[in-house]
């Protein structure tokens, strides 16, 4: 429910704004009718919460992690230099330079 009242709210935002256009009288309307709004949201909830890990829990309905622990990965150590496979015709090469 709260997630749909979310996504429902947000494009109406852009839809105001489009009204709007770069017109300063509309601007300034849209504008003071939002901070009207805030005293009014202030009045019925009290203290708004202004954390952005709450907004994400509600908004993706999960848990934020307060800290994440990532560790170095595992380094292997490899010693001297890997040979390279050889082929038919190296292996032919090398024995006919040794006869």
């Amino acid at each position: 429910m709260e997630n749909k009242l979310i996504c429902d709210a947000l494009p109406q935002c852009y839809k105001y704004m489009d009204l709007a256009r770069r017109a300063p009288s509309k601007l300034y309307v849209l504008l003071s009718s939002m901070i009207s709004e805030k005293r009014e949201l202030y009045d019925v909830g009290g203290e708004l919460a202004n954390n952005t890990a709450t907004d994400l829990q509600a908004y993706f309905s999960c848990v934020v992690l307060e800290q994440i622990d990532i560790c170095p990965p595992m380094m292997s150590v490899i010693e001297g230099r890997r040979k390279r496979m050889k082929m038919r015709i190296d292996r032919v090469t090398e024995q006919q330079s040794f006869t």
